[in-house]
């Protein structure tokens, strides 16, 4: 039998105030001894919202194998995030998209799963286009509660 990953939401009544992946960086360090050394996972999960909008779930994840824990910083649901490419001065905009599966540093240096590297990464939250409904709310707090779940069980799945 394989035993599974506990994930462990961090500080995630801050996740709104949250802009930059070392926003997100500092809380791993703060709560969860994440390291000089060590790496964290970028998940994005994507969502359409009533409005048709494709914006997406964002989180950091640091994996203690040793604990069996994941442990998770959010950042704001996104549509687009700003960066710096390379040695160029300018921010870019990309695709929230492209962030997922990518690795970050303890500096917040991020390298994209086709090895493009980031620095700067700043999210761009979404912003609703309507006032949400109570059942808006309700669907919306299920889906960041499940979503993590059921990635959390087919990782479990694929590890076995």
């Amino acid at each position: 039998m394989v035993e599974m990953y506990k994930e462990k939401r961090l500080q995630e009544d801050k996740r709104n105030l949250r802009r930059t992946i070392l926003d997100a960086i500092y809380v791993l360090r703060k709560c969860a001894k994440f390291g000089e050394n060590d790496r964290a996972n970028i998940r994005i999960t994507p969502m359409r919202l009533p409005s048709h909008q494709i914006v997406a779930l964002v989180d950091l994840i640091f994996s203690k194998p040793l604990q069996r824990t994941d442990y998770v910083a959010s950042l704001p649901t996104s549509a687009q995030f700003t960066a710096l490419s390379g040695e160029s001065p300018r921010r870019e905009n990309f695709d929230i998209a492209l962030l997922d599966r990518a690795v970050v540093d303890f500096g917040g240096n991020v390298t994209l799963p086709d090895a493009t590297s980031l620095r700067g990464v700043q999210i761009v939250p979404a912003q609703l286009s309507y006032q949400p409904s109570d059942i808006d709310w309700r669907i919306i707090v299920c889906a960041e509660n499940l979503i993590p779940k059921i990635v959390v069980m087919k990782a479990a799945k694929d590890r076995a």
